[in-house]
């Protein structure tokens, strides 16, 4: 609701100074805008703001949109849906996803902490009917805003919201769904594709939106995402390294190739080599020699192994 009171009160400013003799885009007329859009941010009346009517029935569409590119994409059905708490979001997932078993509320999630009434949460929230299925246990607080809360600091800026976007690693983690669903918000969502997700030019996310990557876990707690579906872009090759290899692929280097500048990087890349001739045999190097390459080698391959066991997760992302 408060975005279109944002619109409505940018309008009418906008009138208001070329009333006054500013034509829009002059400096007082922007002026004047933005002051108009900051009270209504400001406004208590839109504490915890609610979707609109309008906002309802985009929900309603992106839950449709959703089946459908989860029949081309040959998507499971999300094993569970992550939400901010905010009552926008909260709304949302009503709307999509009415008789989900597994719909949990998730701090983390929430929009940048501004500090204004509209990106507050509501505590009442929790008792609300309408959300009384959802899992509000657990709730993964946001650590770095908590402290910069109690120093006397309005909010989070832009570089604590992408620290936190870091911390979904931990949350995907600890879940045993191979396809989650996130419902948040478009501050949000910016700062985790700019950020962890790898995608530094990637568009901002429009009124519910859905966009799908495949993401891959490290043991370092980063994130290694592909994206599989974004409307009007065309989804990129993805790049191939060492922790998609079969292990067949990884042990496929013979002993000669292990002592060739750039051999390992072969490996990382995932190209395979074939079984040497006679004459390649002849160039091999002496016996102890080998031995030692080939423990160098062993020892490569389970270091491939200890990363190959990383969790692979679909995350579908809606605002």
């Amino acid at each position: 609701m408060h975005n279109i009171e944002e619109k409505h009160a940018k309008k009418h400013a906008t009138l208001e100074a070329e009333g006054l003799g500013h034509s829009k885009g002059t400096e007082v007329c922007k002026a004047m805008c933005e002051a108009a859009r900051i009270a209504v941010l400001d406004n208590e009346e839109f504490r915890d703001a609610a979707l609109s009517e309008a906002g309802f029935e985009e929900a309603f569409k992106c839950e449709e949109q959703l089946q459908k590119l989860a029949r081309t994409l040959n998507l499971k059905q999300p094993g569970e849906v992550l939400v901010s708490p905010l009552q926008r979001t909260l709304q949302t997932a009503s709307a999509m996803f009415p008789n989900h078993p597994k719909v949990r509320v998730c701090e983390l999630l929430r929009e940048r902490q501004t500090g204004r009434p509209c990106d507050d949460c509501s505590q009442s929230m929790a008792q609300d009917p309408s959300f009384a299925k959802m899992d509000w246990f657990g709730l993964m607080k946001c650590s770095e805003a908590d402290m910069a809360a109690k120093t006397g600091a309005v909010g989070e800026d832009v570089a604590m919201l992408r620290r936190r976007t870091g911390q979904l690693a931990a949350v995907l983690r600890g879940s045993s769904a191979e396809t989650i669903c996130i419902i948040t918000h478009k501050g949000y969502l910016r700062e985790l594709e700019r950020g962890p997700l790898g995608r530094p030019d990637a568009t901002e996310f429009t009124n519910c939106e859905v966009r799908v990557y495949d993401v891959e876990l490290p043991i370092d707690g980063t994130m290694v995402a592909s994206l599989q579906y974004c409307q009007g872009e065309t989804p990129p090759e993805p790049k191939p390294h060492c922790c998609n290899l079969e292990p067949k692929t990884r042990c496929s280097l013979t002993v000669d190739e292990v002592n060739q500048p750039g051999a390992i990087g072969n490996v990382a890349e995932g190209f395979s080599t074939e079984t040497p001739t006679p004459n390649e045999k002849a160039k091999r190097p002496p016996r102890t020699e080998k031995k030692a390459l080939r423990t160098n080698l062993y020892q490569f391959v389970d270091s491939l192994g200890s990363s190959s066991a990383m969790p692979e997760k679909e995350i579908v992302a809606c605002f």
